[in-house]
């Protein structure tokens, strides 16, 4: 394999889906437009569990340049049965997004107790309690770690403080 082959796939896109950062919904079209552009560059997206079985398979294979020793979790972002299902199997844990406090219950029986459970919520900047009683609810039903998803605007600044004012909410 070519050394600029092995930099795309080090350095490629993370997960089966779109690859851009998580920090805005992102418009359908605007999504199919993303998945257009990598199809053209060759990369296929086929079914969304085999590609992800492919992916960890990838991970899996020694580095192409030296590196530290180092082992690195591999938790799969994964909203469905199949998803959870390799999780469980391959990974070493799940990271579901915006599911009800019940279904982190279930996926953690679904993970058993030893993988890695991350679970990702939207942050209502609105009402501070219920989002701090949410990840509450999320840590009771089985999660290691809860991340919030802040509402995103023009203001960087603002988003982060509004996370700041959380924190009391989240300690009490």
């Amino acid at each position: 394999m070519r050394v600029v082959e092995r930099a795309r796939r080090a350095l490629g896109p993370v997960g089966t889906y779109v690859p851009v950062p998580f920090t805005r919904w992102i418009p359908i079209d605007e999504q199919r437009k993303a998945v257009r552009r990598l199809e053209a560059a060759g990369r296929d997206f086929g079914r969304p569990l085999e590609t992800m079985r492919a992916y960890l398979d990838a991970m899996a294979e020694p580095p192409p340049m030296p590196g530290p020793d180092a082992a690195y979790p591999r938790v799969i972002g994964a909203n469905g049965p199949k998803m959870l299902g390799l999780a469980a199997d391959t990974a070493d844990g799940a990271f579901p997004a915006n599911q009800p406090p019940e279904f982190t219950a279930e996926t953690r029986r679904t993970l058993g107790p030893d993988e890695l459970l991350v679970v990702g919520t939207a942050h209502n900047a609105d009402d501070e309690p219920a989002t701090a009683a949410e990840v509450r609810a999320h840590l009771a039903a089985g999660a290691d770690h809860v991340t919030l998803f802040p509402a995103t605007g023009d203001d960087f600044t603002a988003d982060v403080d509004r996370l700041v004012h959380l924190a009391p909410a989240l300690l009490r």
